[in-house]
């Protein structure tokens, strides 16, 4: 195995960089697109740095090269979301769209074709508001960059709302063109690497962390930014029942993409820790990706521990819940939210240096007690004070439900943000501690995660293949013996 440590790959991350500056200089911007892509995938993982300013400037050049730029206003009252995910019950793309749709806009939707089948009713929101749905069809960067373009001339909007991953580069490529067109983006992670939110009008942080981390950290200035707090979207969905009897049993709902509970052992302990003290509890772990540390739990209570991938009626589980335990170290802050809205206790172990993990920043009320835990052992203590106290529980579910947000503040706040450009916002104090957060990023990570960056399955690039076979052959193996 090749040595695996922060300093190789900060030296990949830097030839690779150089790559994609040699392969525009010879005017190949296919191939610098697949290297800036990948820098961006790896410091997305990473964490290293908070901006690459010098990879935004050298998207800029290519841009200029290839795309003439669209000037004049839009449409007023017509608004686009672009949405890479395509996925109406993750991230926030469907309260944004109901929001848009309810103050009175006429929304136009654009996605990838792949994505078709898993928007039914946020296509019937667009379309009850006289909109329409634009799919990209797959293909190389320009021509992905070339439809989106296309498709935002053919609304010509007054606004168009991003709401995608840290590395879009088709999207970013895309939307650099329309110099009067208002552009909004939804930031899903305030927490680390971004590739051009340089190339926005606004961007729109969800809480303190956001705000305090793009202006200080990312340079992003601050008129540019406001804070909008978001709720959780419930889909209205089918409950797909248990993994086990469903007669009533307790259980523990966790999760959210694996590698959140890499780096630590803690997560496997309090997990075992309380299924070991309560025979009669049961536990679900709901989300992609593969874990040793949760094969380890099944296997240790065959029955009572169960892996499943994402549902689409995650809401609808949630609700049938005895309580939600959160990813450690790191945590997942829409899930935080369902947890909330259904008046489940969102039980979070903490670092205090970690406050992008913070449980109580997605949530109203700051003060709120029995939510944020500093010692495993304390998580434990509190939920078999509300496994063993009814009156206790019923009273803290009470609680948790009001620190949410509801529908009609968030179209307040969507309005005033369409209207006046931002949205008031009272910031709370924040501690920035990012060499901390780099550690533990990289604490969750592996050798053959670092691996699979290089070998995308969608688009093999053999100029990346050529430069780095190690990580690539070692990526394919990793696979195949999966």
């Amino acid at each position: 195995m090749k040595e695996y440590n922060v300093k190789i790959i900060k030296k990949d991350y830097e030839k690779i960089k150089k790559l994609a500056l040699k392969a525009y200089k010879r005017k190949c911007y296919e191939t610098s697109f697949a290297y800036i892509e990948l820098a961006s995938h790896i410091m997305t993982g990473y964490q290293f740095i908070d901006r690459d300013k010098e990879l935004e400037r050298l998207l800029v050049k290519i841009s200029d090269e290839i795309f003439e730029r669209i000037q004049g206003k839009g449409n007023r009252g017509k608004v686009v979301i672009y949405d890479y995910q395509g996925l109406e019950n993750r991230g926030l793309v469907w309260i944004y769209a109901e929001a848009l749709v309810n103050i009175g806009y006429q929304v136009f939707y654009i996605t990838y074709e792949e994505k078709k089948g898993r928007f039914h009713n946020l296509e019937r929101c667009v379309i009850s508001s006289g909109g329409k749905v634009y799919t990209i069809k797959e293909g190389s960067y320009v021509s992905r960059a070339r439809q989106i373009i296309n498709f935002v001339r053919q609304v010509n909007p007054e606004a168009i709302f991003v709401h995608t991953i840290p590395c879009d580069i088709p999207l970013l490529e895309a939307i650099r063109r329309f110099k009067d067109i208002k552009k909004y983006y939804i930031n899903l992670e305030d927490h680390g690497f971004q590739l051009g939110l340089g190339f926005m009008d606004k961007i729109i942080e969800f809480r303190s962390y956001g705000f305090y981390y793009s202006r200080d950290c990312r340079g992003i200035d601050e008129s540019k930014l406001s804070v909008l707090p978001f709720y959780p979207h419930k889909a209205s969905k089918e409950f797909q029942g248990f993994p086990f009897g469903g007669n009533g049993e307790r259980f523990i709902l966790s999760g959210g993409s694996t590698y959140k509970i890499e780096g630590s052992n803690y997560y496997e302990k309090i997990i075992v820790e309380l299924l070991k003290t309560y025979d009669d509890l049961y536990f679900i772990y709901a989300g992609n990706g593969k874990s040793e540390k949760l094969d380890r739990i099944i296997s240790e209570f065959p029955g009572r521990a169960f892996h499943i991938f994402e549902r689409e009626d995650l809401n609808e589980l949630m609700k049938h819940a005895f309580a939600y335990v959160s990813t450690y170290p790191i945590g997942g802050g829409l899930m935080y939210q369902y947890a909330a809205s259904e008046g489940k206790i969102p039980l979070t172990l903490q670092d205090e240096k970690n406050q992008i993990s913070d449980a109580k920043s997605f949530l109203q009320d700051t003060d709120l007690e029995g939510v944020v835990f500093y010692k495993a052992e304390d998580l434990c203590n509190e939920f078999k004070h509300l496994y063993e106290d009814r009156n206790y529980r019923e009273t803290q579910e009470k609680k948790i439900k009001k620190t949410v947000i509801g529908q009609t503040e968030f179209e307040n706040g969507i309005r005033q943000l369409m209207e006046y450009g931002t949205v008031p916002y009272e910031l709370k104090e924040v501690h920035l501690d990012r060499e901390y957060v780099r550690q533990m990023f990289f604490n969750a990570s592996s050798y053959k995660t670092y691996c699979r960056y290089f070998l995308n399955r969608k688009r093999i690039n053999l100029r990346i293949v050529f430069h780095f076979p190690m990580y690539c052959i070692n990526s394919l193996v990793y696979r195949l013996r999966e």
